[in-house]
């Protein structure tokens, strides 16, 4: 799968289900992974969805230690943490700083 065939997907999502098993069970193993979490996390969409995706992607590579644990990544999520009151983004971003 392309970086851009997965980002279209990415943003097709409509569902914190399909976003789950989007990341869980295909893009983690793309080998654009990192990049395409990155760019989702860098978008400026304001899409919940897209960024629910981000966010588990995000998780699903920390979990597996394929993405760096740095200080600018926790404070990317510490800042994104701050500006939402989604109540579907909170408990994703509480578990990512866990992790960080």
């Amino acid at each position: 799968m392309s970086q851009q065939a997965a980002l279209d997907w990415c943003h097709s999502v409509e569902s914190t289900e399909v976003a789950d098993v989007l990341c869980h069970r295909l893009l983690r193993h793309t080998p654009c992974t990192t990049q395409l979490c990155m760019q989702l996390l860098l978008e400026n969409d304001n899409h919940a969805m897209v960024e629910y995706t981000a966010l588990r992607l995000l998780l699903n590579l920390l979990l597996l230690g394929k993405i760096e644990k740095t200080p600018q990544l926790r404070n990317l999520i510490t800042t994104r943490q701050a500006q939402h009151t989604h109540p579907t983004l909170q408990p994703l971003l509480s578990s990512i700083l866990e992790e960080l």
